[in-house]
């Protein structure tokens, strides 16, 4: 060996001390050896020093049998322990090694062969437990940090292993979960599904993976979980049961739901503005052509008609561009939210609003209450704006406007309205008027991008914008909620 070996022999027999240190000797062993002949000496020279090996006899003077070890076991050993007994006891050897012993000998029957072995052995058999009790601990400690759950069930379906995130799911610690199934915690169907997937799995002799919804006992909140069950097998290839580990996919399926939804509206987008420029420049084609003909007969009368069809169509175009460079701009380029009463909001758009109000004399009703609000204020602005001027726009023909502004409980959520008394909208279009250029009457001025604008900031903030109406010539009331804007009380 490089170095001496340590040893620390508790004994209070003398003359056995002496036999054990002659064997030593015998056996040409470099070694110290540190005598104790008392368990309470022995325990404060393993706190002070460090040792290979100790020998332990079973009978002192403060303690008695078994006991003893169990004592020196309280003060967490690095050092193997060989029991020493004058007893040729079998079953007291075999339960000295269950309660941690690395090995026990028999006074009287031991030689030095015996004893350097026994050495030599327990402290290799002693590194080999503490190597692989790391290993254990850095595999629990792996599977206890994964965000995943991760258990093991045996092939009928009884728990034998389960990580922290699982004992979330249950509700339950693991020692608890351990040696109960499925049955005990969630209910038949969902059990009966979990049970289903883990034959499928044994059955196939692969990995198969399903998804599934399940409710966490622990806060009450909903995931949906990519589960992949793979059937374990012990050395000899027999199956042993089922291991499972699920991840959380709740976000990425509601990003890829998003995603689907934008590369739906995009394509809706491409498609409406190449249809709804092509219009204006089709006519500015076509009166160009129109304009080289009469300039050459130099008729001037149908010189400035071809001129204003061109301004008409160009001044269309340019109205269609500004509309989705502002409906580019939501979600891009924002202002900081701000506290802002409803009651301030709707003043300010009121003013804005002051010229068709008061050309068409329009009757607006203020709400009866106000509200405060954390927002975007101009995009606030927008919302009501637009839904306003609608309303005013889309009046009974020869009536006066008259405009609903208010607030109101819908299911326990703050829901914001504007309700008119107009040519109302007919049911079949009430999803297709928030699309894209898209408008009821295409006589009427603007560019169809008013309720896209606002269906845009609504979402934004979290909220949804809907509208009701009985059909036509019965008026509308365009509902939204903001969330995100609420200031909670």
């Amino acid at each position: 060996m490089s170095r001496n070996l340590r040893i620390l022999l508790i004994e209070d027999n003398p003359g056995d001390a002496d036999l054990i240190k002659e064997m030593l000797n015998e056996a040409d062993v470099q070694f110290e050896l540190k005598c104790a002949e008392r368990l309470s000496a022995g325990v404060e020279q393993i706190k002070a020093e460090s040792f290979d090996v100790i020998l332990l006899d079973l009978g002192l003077p403060d303690s008695q049998g078994l006991g003893t070890l169990m004592s020196l076991n309280e003060i967490k050993l690095e050092a193997p322990v060989i029991v020493l007994t004058g007893l040729a006891d079998e079953d007291l050897g075999t339960r000295a090694v269950k309660e941690g012993a690395q090995d026990y000998l028999f006074k009287g029957q031991i030689d030095k062969n015996m004893l350097v072995r026994s050495i030599n052995y327990s402290i290799e058999r002693k590194r080999a437990q503490d190597e692989l009790a790391a290993e254990r601990t850095m595999l629990r400690t792996l599977i206890d940090t994964i965000p995943d759950l991760i258990w093991l069930k045996d092939c009928d379906g009884v728990f034998l292993a389960s990580n922290p995130e699982f004992e979330r799911f249950f509700g339950a610690p693991e020692s608890d979960i351990i040696g109960k199934t499925d049955y005990d915690y969630v209910d038949r169907e969902l059990a009966d599904f979990f049970r289903e997937n883990d034959r499928k799995a044994m059955a196939a002799g692969v990995p198969v993976a399903n998804e599934e919804w399940i409710t966490y006992a622990s806060d009450g909140h909903r995931a949906l979980l990519e589960t992949v069950k793979t059937p374990m097998y012990d050395s000899k290839g027999q199956l042993k049961g089922v291991l499972g580990i699920a991840r959380d996919i709740t976000v990425i399926k509601q990003t890829e739901e998003e995603l689907h939804k934008k590369n739906t509206e995009i394509e809706q987008f491409i498609y409406t503005v190449s249809h709804d420029l092509r219009s204006p420049l089709v006519t500015v084609k076509t009166f160009m052509g129109y304009l080289e003909k009469d300039i050459v007969e130099d008729n001037q009368e149908q010189l400035t008609q071809d001129i204003k069809f061109i301004h008409n169509a160009a001044d269309k175009m340019k109205l269609l561009l500004d509309e989705l460079l502002e409906l580019s701009r939501i979600g891009r380029i924002e202002s900081s939210p701000v506290r802002v009463s409803l009651q301030e909001v709707l003043a300010e758009v009121l003013d804005v609003l002051a010229g068709i109000i008061t050309e068409r004399t329009a009757d607006i009703r203020l709400p009866d209450s106000d509200l405060m609000l954390f927002c975007d204020h101009p995009r606030l602005c927008q919302i009501w704006q637009n839904l306003i001027e609608n309303a005013i726009k889309y009046s009974c023909e020869g009536s006066i406007p008259r405009i609903e502004l208010g607030i109101q409980e819908l299911s326990g959520e703050t829901t914001f309205f504007v309700k008119d008394y107009g040519i109302g909208v007919d049911p079949r279009y009430s999803s297709k008027i928030f699309g894209i250029f898209e408008k009821l009457d295409a006589k009427s001025p603007g560019a169809g991008m008013g309720l896209s604008l606002v269906q845009r900031i609504v979402e934004k903030s979290g909220g949804r914008v809907w509208v009701e109406s009985e059909g036509s010539n019965k008026g509308s009331c365009f509902y939204f909620t903001l969330p995100q804007a609420m200031v909670k009380r």
